[in-house]
C-alpha cells in the first residue's frame, strides 16, 4: 500500500469516529521514518481511544 493511500485510510477512519481538526503533515524528505504525520482531536478519552482503535483496525486489514 502506498503511503498516500494509508494516509487517506487513516484520515477516513478518524473521520468515521468523528475526530475533529484532522490535519496531515507531509514529512516526505524531512523524516526517515514517516511520510505523513496525522494529528486529530477527540472530545473525551473514550473517543480518542475509539479513534485510535478504528485506525488500527482499518490499517491492519490492508
Amino acid at each position: 500500500m502506498k503511503s498516500h493511500d494509508l494516509l487517506m485510510l487513516t484520515a477516513k477512519a478518524a473521520d468515521d469516529k468523528r475526530a475533529e481538526d484532522i490535519l496531515a503533515l507531509n514529512m516526505e524528505g524531512l523524516s526517515a521514518f514517516a511520510d505523513y504525520f496525522v494529528i486529530c482531536h477527540g472530545n473525551s478519552d473514550k473517543q480518542v481511544q475509539a479513534i485510535a482503535q478504528e485506525i488500527k483496525r482499518k490499517s491492519a486489514r490492508k
